[in-house]
């Protein structure tokens, strides 16, 4: 299925062919852009992004604590990253372009995760309305 509409980013016209993504993506508050308005839609992904990216993917993101002053912004999600797992064996480095193989890992991780949260949910639920 295709999505396009437009946007809110001054370099993602109406008819870029991932505009409407682009648009469910920030709506979810899984990206933001670049700054100043401006999305990048032809950059390439840093590793520290796609970091962030997992993390609201998984409702992680809202853990991070983020100093506002910090020079680094992308420290406090590496941070929560490494705790709860994410990170360990990528082979990936801060400042490096997410590799194909690390971008895969972590898809696996969200989908596992996610996986096991809805049936974690969904057995909860069957113990509350069989009443055990």
């Amino acid at each position: 299925k295709e999505l396009k509409g437009k946007t809110d980013y001054v370099d993602v016209p109406e008819t870029y062919w991932a505009s409407g993504y682009i648009n469910c993506a920030t709506a979810h508050g899984l990206i933001g852009g670049v700054g100043d308005g401006f999305f990048g839609p032809e950059d390439v992904v840093l590793y520290e992004q796609g970091i962030k990216v997992a993390l609201g993917c998984l409702g992680e993101d809202k853990n991070v604590q983020s100093d506002p002053d910090a020079s680094d912004w992308s420290a406090a999600y590496l941070a929560r990253a490494a705790e709860i797992g994410l990170t360990d064996d990528l082979t990936g480095k801060p400042g490096e372009l997410l590799r194909c193989g690390d971008f895969a890992v972590l898809a696996d991780r969200i989908a596992e995760t996610l996986a096991d949260r809805a049936a974690e949910t969904a057995a909860a639920t069957v113990t509350i309305a069989s009443g055990r």
